[in-house]
Parts: C-alpha cells; structure tokens; sequence
C-alpha cells in the first residue's frame, strides 16, 4: 500500500496505540474510504477500510434537496411578502388593487 492517506493512519495507530478513524480520498480516485485504524496487543496495527462512496453520495443528494425545496419556497413567499407589504403600505388602497392582488395570491401554486 503506498497510498500517504492510509500510511499516515498506519503511523498513527502504531505511535499513539490508540483506535483512530480517519478518510482517505487519494487511493481510488472518486472514491472515499473510512479508516479506523488500531494497535495489536502482539505488535503492529489493524487497518479496515470502508468504502464510504456511495453515502457521501446520498448525503450530497440530500444537502442539494434541501437547497433546491428551500428555495422553491421561499419564491412564492417572497412574491406574497410584496403583495400584501403593497396593501399595508398604501394608506387608502383601491378595492380593485386589493382585490386584483388577493386574487394573484390566491392563485399562487402550493409549495
């Protein structure tokens, strides 16, 4: 293995005598692998590799969701919020403004 990523957890774990976790990203390129990474009681060190890919994947997935449904959001709330800061802010609004707006309101499509 002459990867530096997981070099350094090897070097890690037979310094320190501890369990250490750890990633490494250079070994397989797009791929991610978990380390953890530990001494033996007989000498030497335990290295598992996990290949974390696929839910670095599904966590980015997820982040993009949650961007993309609080942005489609707060589009039509943003319209709403101008709609009726128009009608607060006029002191003697015409019925057929409000009215006009209220209607565009109500035709908003649900989020």
């Amino acid at each position: 293995m002459r990867d530096p990523e997981v070099l350094a957890c090897v070097r890690a774990a037979l310094d320190h005598h501890e369990v250490r976790f750890g990633r490494a990203s250079s070994m397989a390129p797009g791929r991610i692998f978990e380390i953890k990474r530990g001494p033996l009681p007989s000498g030497g060190a335990l290295i598992v590799l996990h290949d974390v890919t696929a839910i670095g994947a599904a966590e980015k997935s997820r982040r993009d969701f949650i961007a993309n449904v609080s942005h489609e959001l707060r589009t039509p709330l943003t319209s709403i919020q101008g709609y009726v800061e128009t009608l607060i802010e006029d002191p003697n609004p015409r019925p057929e403004t409000t009215r006009e707006f209220l209607g565009i309101i109500l035709k908003m499509p649900p989020a």
